[in-house]
């Protein structure tokens, strides 16, 4: 299998992480806990440097978001093929944060970090709307005109409800999330998917692949190959589909991040329009253990491609990944969806965004481990993965670890760092290949 820029060793863990700080009161303080802290975790993953206000303190969103990523990637590891294991063994903050850290990207409070998406103040409230596409600053003035109020945007948002901007969005095509008080403290999270059959063929249909599953992944930018990238390192052989009116946005962006995703995988343009090209698809389709899409409902469905129109093999299982699971018309990309999943900090200005569009890594590695759960189960099953709902699973209810205050400290060099009983680490910064954990 291809070397990939993600591969750290089995016996990485955060613990280790913290250990480089040669600090005994931490090591005893995870070993009394028999965890790590939630707020010490979110420090180390890189993605704490990528939350708060520009030049102020790094900040925290409450939950325990790193910790209910490492369950995840244990889980993945577990029910991996034989050998898979060690190649499985990611460090969450790295691929959570490794895109900000190629591209120079910093905290920017109520801007996200690539910049596209702005939280907004409501009526009523809050809510982020991301502008992630050149046609999507083509809508703002429609978007004003369906508000009806204000001659800005600001101004605008800020005589409705968020209810009101988030049906507009809908409407338009607009991504836009509400976010929650910041007296709600996430509330208990719901599934990260659902998991309903699969129309499959009959046994004598089953073909193989070599003696390696096939993954045919029909998504783009990050999330969806994110997910094709991890069973890809678990052995699979994984083949990306791409429409040729419609290559994958990512192409657009650092060559060094698109590698990362795709390295190894074999590459397949079809047009989706021509009838010929439909023929090559679901011929390939068919033969595939896992196929992986993240377009909502009628994009498929439309040109019959859909998991209901598709007769796959027995035992194969499709997962879709979009905002808020593919019965919905709601448009979503990582920042709004995070928001939308309670994955937020808050000051006494207001919320800020966390970390680098968390809806896509986090949203990548549930849908990994729903597929490698689902294929040791027998397969057979659609998964329904939603970017929002994965990250509010992850982040679990409650505010944090519980110990009080955890004081966000710069020294004279600088340099933050965090503080948590009697303990204190500096604020890791974005990590990329090569980092030692």
């Amino acid at each position: 299998m291809p070397s990939s820029v993600w591969h750290f060793p089995s016996e990485t863990t955060t613990s280790d992480c913290f250990r480089q700080y040669d600090s005994p009161l931490l090591t005893g303080l995870l070993a009394a806990e028999g965890r790590e802290c939630p707020v010490l975790e979110w420090a180390a993953s890189g993605c704490m440097a990528l939350t708060g206000r520009a030049g102020g303190p790094p900040g925290y969103p409450g939950g325990d978001v790193m910790g209910g990523l490492h369950k995840l990637v244990g889980r993945l590891a577990r029910v991996a093929d034989d050998g898979a294991p060690a190649a499985l063994a990611v460090d969450p903050g790295v691929i959570c944060s490794g895109r900000a850290a190629l591209a120079g990207l910093t905290r920017q409070g109520e801007l996200s970090a690539g910049g596209s998406a702005r939280l907004w103040q409501t009526a009523d409230g809050w809510v982020a709307l991301n502008l992630a596409r050149p046609a999507d600053h083509d809508s703002v003035p429609a978007l004003l005109g369906v508000l009806g109020a204000g001659l800005s945007l600001e101004a605008a948002l800020g005589s409705v409800s968020a209810a009101e901007v988030v049906a507009a969005g809908e409407l338009l095509g607009l991504a836009v999330s509400a976010v929650a008080p910041a007296s709600a403290g996430g509330g208990p999270p719901g599934p990260a998917w659902v998991e309903s059959p699969l129309r499959a063929g009959s046994a004598d249909d089953a073909g193989a692949a070599g003696g390696r599953r096939l993954v045919v992944d029909l998504s783009s930018l990050w999330a969806g190959p994110l997910c094709a990238h991890l069973l890809g390192r678990g052995g699979a052989r994984v083949v990306k589909v791409e429409h040729s009116g419609r290559l994958d946005g990512a192409r657009q962006g650092d060559a060094r991040f698109w590698r990362s995703l795709h390295e190894g995988h074999e590459s397949l343009v079809v047009d989706f329009a021509a009838r010929a090209g439909r023929h090559q698809l679901a011929a390939l389709l068919a033969r595939a253990d896992v196929i992986i899409e993240a377009s909502r409902g009628r994009a498929l469905d439309q040109v019959e491609l859909g998991p209901s129109q598709v007769v796959t093999k027995p035992g194969a299982v499709w997962v879709t990944i979009t905002g808020y699971g593919r019965a919905s018309a709601r448009v979503a990309f990582g920042d709004d969806a995070a928001v939308a999943g309670g994955l937020v900090a808050w000051d006494d200005r207001g919320p800020m965004f966390c970390g680098d569009a968390m809806g896509d890594p986090v949203a990548g590695l549930s849908a990994a481990v729903a597929v490698a759960e689902a294929l040791a189960g027998g397969g057979g099953v659609h998964l329904d993965v939603s970017m929002a709902a994965a990250v509010a699973a992850a982040r679990g209810s409650g505010s944090g670890c519980g110990r009080g205050e955890h004081p966000v400290i710069r020294d004279a060099d600088g340099a933050w760092w965090v503080a948590c009983a009697g303990v204190r680490v500096p604020v890791r910064s974005p990590q990329w290949a090569g980092a030692a954990c």
